[in-house]
């Protein structure tokens, strides 16, 4: 038997946060435990304590949600350290959401040091403006 616990800082709420929220509240999954504490040098966290079991297939839901947040974190930094946005039609913000939806894909990152990275150069940024034609 195994406990899970969610820990959501609540002075720096991460992008994924209310979308793991979201799809614990639309599955009905009740917390065994709900409070709100300080955690590691977090003073405002709201904690969620789950078994395991009951969590059971949803966790790689969860899973999928935050691999997903880290692929746009990691792609947003790489578009923007890559990107001369001022030579493009377009607001910089949809620049980088076009970019980001057309660059992710399972081969755009690979996991050294069990980090995931992104693993795509400057010319595959340049091939996607190209296609986009911004």
């Amino acid at each position: 038997m195994h406990s899970v616990t969610f820990v959501f800082d609540l002075d720096n709420i991460d992008p994924e946060d209310i979308e793991i929220q979201n799809y614990l509240s639309d599955n009905e999954l009740q917390p065994r435990n709900s409070y709100t504490d300080v955690y590691d040098d977090k003073s405002n966290c709201h904690v969620m304590e789950f078994g395991g079991c009951y969590l059971g297939r949803h966790l790689e839901a969860v899973a999928y949600i935050q691999r997903e947040s880290v692929e746009t974190e990691l792609l947003t930094d790489f578009v923007k350290s890559n990107v001369d946005f001022d030579k493009y039609g377009g607001t910089q913000r949809q620049v980088i959401e076009q970019l980001v939806q057309r660059l992710r894909n399972p081969e755009a990152f690979t996991v050294k040091n069990d980090e995931l990275s992104v693993n795509l150069s400057k010319l595959d940024i340049e091939r996607e403006l190209r296609e986009i034609a911004i």
